[in-house]
């Protein structure tokens, strides 16, 4: 079936991770070239979301909700537009990749990298239990090549501090980012 949905693979919805295992490494599946050909159709559907987003952004729910996390669903689709370059060699799906990077390292909404170390202007004080220098200086800072969890706009599952500042971001999902843990 068509699992390659408008937020592609996260914890909660695996199937496209057995498909991207099965498609992906050698095995004697029956009907293993469908499977193939199913990974590369959805590469082609998160392609063309990207080709139609003014920033290349591979992830558009056909909702407008960034969920809390959602750079892991941006990365997560631009997984399966790696998978369709490794089983076509077509440069089309590298380039996009590739292009598909410059918006986690800030050509974005908000014109930031959520990638620590990167870029003028970068997440520094990321959600985290391991880097938590923000809350208590005795804990590390996130090391260069973090990466933020991103824009959120799903209000249920925003924190006190989100509450407070993002409810006017709602229409603008992109713009649902706080830099603080």
């Amino acid at each position: 079936g068509d699992i390659w949905t408008d937020r592609s693979f996260d914890w909660k919805h695996v199937a496209a991770l057995g498909r991207l295992e099965l498609a992906m490494i050698p095995n004697a599946l029956p009907g293993r070239a469908s499977v193939r050909a199913s990974v590369v159709a959805g590469a082609n559907r998160y392609l063309a979301a990207q080709r139609a987003n003014p920033w290349a952004l591979a992830f558009t729910p056909a909702d407008n909700l960034f969920d809390w996390g959602s750079n892991n669903l941006v990365l997560n689709n631009l997984i399966v537009i790696a998978s369709a370059f490794d089983i076509t060699n077509d440069r089309t799906y590298r380039d996009a990749v590739i292009e598909g990077m410059d918006y986690l390292l800030g050509r974005n909404a908000l014109n930031q990298s959520y990638v620590t170390g990167y870029g003028d202007k970068f997440s520094q004080a990321m959600h985290s239990r391991w880097y938590a220098n923000s809350v208590n200086p005795a804990m590390p800072k996130p090391p260069n090549g973090s990466i933020a969890g991103g824009p959120n706009s799903d209000a249920p599952t925003w924190d006190p501090v989100a509450a407070d500042k993002l409810p006017s971001c709602v229409a603008t999902p992109q713009f649902c980012y706080i830099d603080d843990i």
